[in-house]
C-alpha cells in the first residue's frame, strides 16, 4: 500500500505542480515578458511553496529551485506540459520512496561531513551527474526541434 501511496501522490503532485506552476503560472509570463524572465519566477513560487516541510532547510533552496529551473525549460522548450510531469513524477515516486517506505533507511544516518564518501555517495553522484547531463542535453534538443519546427 505503501507504493501506491507514493505513486498515486507523486501522479496528483506532479499534475496540480505542472499545470499550476508551469502552465497557468509560467506561460502567461512568457507571453508578456521573456521565457527566461517567466521560468526564474515560475521556479521560485516552486521553490517558495515547497519551503513549508519540515525537511526544509535553506540547503534545499538550490535544489528545489533547480528542479523548478528544469522543470520550467522544460515546458518552455517542448511547448507541452507532458514532459514535465512526467520528470515531475519519476522524481517524487523516489523522494516518497525514499520518505515513506523506509527503503533508502532510516534517517538517523550521519552527514557525511562526519562520515566521510563511500561508495553508495561516489555512485549516486555519477547517476545525478549523467541523468542531469541527459536532460540538460534533451531541453537543447527540444529547443532545437522547436526552433526548426516554426521555420
Amino acid at each position: 500500500m505503501r507504493w501506491t501511496a507514493c505513486i498515486v501522490s507523486a501522479l496528483s503532485a506532479a499534475v496540480c505542480e505542472e499545470t499550476g506552476f508551469r502552465g497557468t503560472m509560467q506561460q502567461p509570463i512568457e507571453l508578456r515578458h521573456s521565457p527566461t524572465i517567466a521560468v526564474l519566477i515560475s521556479s521560485a513560487m516552486f521553490t517558495l511553496v515547497h519551503l513549508n516541510k519540515d525537511w526544509a532547510l535553506v540547503g534545499m533552496v538550490p535544489i528545489v529551485f533547480g528542479a523548478g529551473l528544469l522543470l520550467g525549460a522544460l515546458a518552455q522548450v517542448s511547448g507541452t506540459l507532458i514532459f514535465g510531469i512526467i520528470g515531475h513524477t519519476i522524481m517524487d515516486i523516489g523522494l516518497f520512496g525514499y520518505w515513506w517506505t523506509q527503503i533508502a533507511g532510516t534517517f538517523a544516518q550521519r552527514p557525511i561531513s562526519e562520515s566521510g564518501m563511500d561508495q553508495a555517495f561516489g555512485i549516486e553522484c555519477a547517476a545525478l551527474g549523467l541523468l542531469l547531463t541527459a536532460t540538460l542535453i534533451s531541453i537543447a534538443q527540444l529547443r532545437k526541434l522547436r526552433v526548426l519546427a516554426k521555420a
